[in-house]
């Protein structure tokens, strides 16, 4: 015959969330809700501006090179999960997006006044 578990109060604090509370509601259910709707909810151009502004500054204070490092560091993390990337086909596509907007450029002209 098992033994029926122990009520919620007896439970170390731990195994009291794992199971729920007193209450019966389930810990984790309130704190991801709580979680999903603070992220949700967060001022998102604000954190694009504060991005943009940690960015720039940073590449400016340490010169052009720091982005082709940031560049070739998320070149390694994409190859860390997808050793095959890129493709010949992601390839192809690149230099076909590359060609169509260096043609688009040189349609546009300079911007340069006399």
């Amino acid at each position: 015959m098992r033994t029926p578990p122990a009520p919620c109060h007896a439970l170390a604090p731990f195994e009291r969330r794992c199971r729920g509370g007193r209450d019966g509601r389930r810990y984790n259910s309130g704190v991801i809700t709580r979680g999903i709707r603070e992220f949700v909810g967060r001022d998102w151009q604000a954190v694009r501006a504060s991005k943009d502004a940690y960015w720039s500054e940073r590449i400016r204070r340490r010169a052009p090179g720091e982005g082709w490092r940031i560049a070739d560091e998320l070149r390694r993390q994409a190859r860390l999960q997808n050793p095959d990337w890129p493709t010949a086909a992601d390839r192809d596509e690149d230099l076909r997006a590359h060609l169509h907007l260096a043609s688009i450029l040189s349609r546009a002209g300079s911007t340069r006044r006399a």
